[in-house]
């Protein structure tokens, strides 16, 4: 970072720094905002806005932080036209979920924001169906409250080495509400500003799937949300821009 270079009575003047990341980062991108805090705590009047964009900074997801954005994913041929929704919905999750934990690591409330683009159509996809994921998880646990059951560890269910998170239940217990504070405009740190315009009721889910058993709950959220894709030229494109065309002989 260019500031790093400058001496600390200069950086003491700085007031606002906006890094707009057009391309995915290597090593953990999500952490990247981690080096970040001492310019904070050395001026607490800095003000940080770090955009990113789903398709521009946090997919693909790495494989042992290792980044794989020049192959196809899953072995797929580079002709691939969709990403997989639970796939971006941890891709999201992920970074959202660091930044709302910076402060655990010192940075100063006021001093940073994480702002993620919703302006193609990819990521307003995505961003409403992970509404509707954060719906499901209310009622799934409502229905486990109505029906007297609780989640086995996600550890121990059949589908876990399959997926993240094997049943609404298991998504994390703060995803609802900080989603919700996001979409209203009530998060401090973290920002969408993408449209929203279905209701938000969980109750309304609740009493539509009350008398579900569990199975009912696993075949939506699979068909739903782990092995639906979204339409896009994602792959085919990132695959074109990392390719190494061979020289032609002169």
């Amino acid at each position: 970072m260019i500031v790093n270079g400058l001496p600390a009575y200069k950086r003491r003047y700085f007031r606002r720094i906006e890094l707009h990341e057009d391309s995915k980062s290597v090593s953990r991108p999500e952490y990247h905002a981690r080096g970040l805090i001492p310019f904070c705590l050395a001026n607490p009047q800095l003000r940080i806005e770090r955009r990113v964009g789903l398709l521009s900074n946090m997919m693909p997801m790495t494989s042992q932080h290792v980044d794989r954005r020049a192959e196809p994913p899953h072995g797929w041929n580079d002709g691939v036209l969709w990403i997989m929704v639970e796939e971006s919905l941890v891709a999201i999750w992920k970074w959202i979920d660091e930044a709302l934990h910076l402060k655990d690591h010192g940075m100063p409330l006021q001093c940073f924001k994480l702002t993620i683009d919703g302006s193609d159509r990819e990521s307003q996809e995505v961003w409403d169906l992970i509404k509707h994921v954060a719906m499901l998880k209310e009622a799934m646990n409502a229905w486990g409250s109505y029906r007297e059951k609780s989640p086995e560890p996600a550890l121990y269910d059949p589908f876990t080495s399959s997926f993240s998170w094997p049943l609404p239940w298991h998504v994390p217990s703060h995803f609802p509400q900080t989603f919700r504070e996001i979409m209203l405009g009530q998060n401090s740190i973290v920002r969408f500003p993408g449209t929203d315009t279905a209701p938000w009721d969980a109750q309304a889910f609740f009493e539509a799937r009350k008398n579900w058993e569990e199975w009912d709950w696993r075949m939506e959220w699979r068909e739903n949300v782990q092995v639906t894709g979204i339409s896009t030229t994602f792959y085919r494109d990132l695959r074109a821009r990392y390719r190494i065309e061979p020289e032609t002989a002169g």
